[in-house]
């Protein structure tokens, strides 16, 4: 264990959060009508929504997702809809926050999906948490999943392995209130490498392009041979992002 003082006070914080898991009742307001989301859109979201629509059953989406939520799904949606092909059954989704992305998964690949992230204790404002919230909307899908653990004791294989903005620098694991002993990411991408299937896909999004020469590294040090995609971009993000993703695909036995 670290010795900092920051260290120290993460660590007190970490436990605290799991002594104290109670979480008040999530409460939260979907869409409804999915024309009321369409008339936000620009014409050239829209002609991309319809686009999606003509491949991947989005019906749910409306009656799931807050306005904030669908954009992200959809914005998801967009991007593996771009950058991953056909793989085998199966869905991981690592670090899976409080899953408002879900509606994505599970659209884009029909089936049992299970969301792992680490600090689902975390709490809101409104006073419920992040598993709370997560699992309210895993119940909504009968095949999805949500679990408090750590990733490096997740055992098993899946066919899709998503990975949202993996902590690459001890920075983002600093802001977010982790302590040191968590940061150790080439042996999480190996263990993660682990977890998909023969034939398999990993696909991995970083924040911007500071994090994907990190990113990099990291593959090169796990020794896994991955296709950088560059600057990845959905229509649908309207917040100047410069997402950069990386697809793994696992060799067939």
């Amino acid at each position: 264990m670290s010795w900092t003082l920051s260290n120290l006070r993460r660590e007190f914080d970490w436990l605290l959060k799991r002594c104290l898991r109670w979480s008040a009742p999530v409460v939260r307001r979907p869409v409804g009508e999915i024309a009321r989301f369409l008339e936000r859109l620009s014409e050239a979201e829209l002609r991309r929504y319809h686009a999606l629509s003509e491949v991947y059953d989005l019906t749910r989406f409306a009656a799931t997702c807050t306005v904030t939520e669908l954009f992200q799904s959809i914005d998801r949606l967009d991007l593996l809809d771009q950058h991953v092909g056909a793989t085998p059954p199966g869905g991981l989704d690592v670090g899976a926050l409080n899953w408002t992305y879900l509606p994505a998964l599970t659209a884009f690949k029909p089936g049992p999906w299970l969301g792992i992230e680490l600090d689902g204790f975390q709490r809101y404002v409104s006073m419920d948490t992040r598993g709370a919230q997560a699992r309210h909307r895993a119940s909504q899908f009968p095949d999805a999943t949500y679990r408090v653990q750590d990733v490096h004791t997740v055992e098993g294989q899946w066919g899709l392995v998503t990975w949202f903005f993996p902590y690459v620098t001890p920075g983002p694991l600093i802001s977010a209130g982790l302590p040191d002993r968590f940061f150790d990411p080439v042996a999480m991408l190996k263990h993660v490498w682990s977890l998909v299937a023969p034939g398999g896909t990993l696909f991995v999004m970083n924040v911007d392009l500071n994090e994907d020469g990190y990113q990099r590294e990291i593959f090169d040090r796990a020794e896994i041979e991955v296709t950088q995609l560059g600057r990845i971009v959905s229509v649908f993000d309207d917040d100047d992002d410069e997402n950069h993703g990386w697809v793994a695909i696992k060799p067939e036995l």
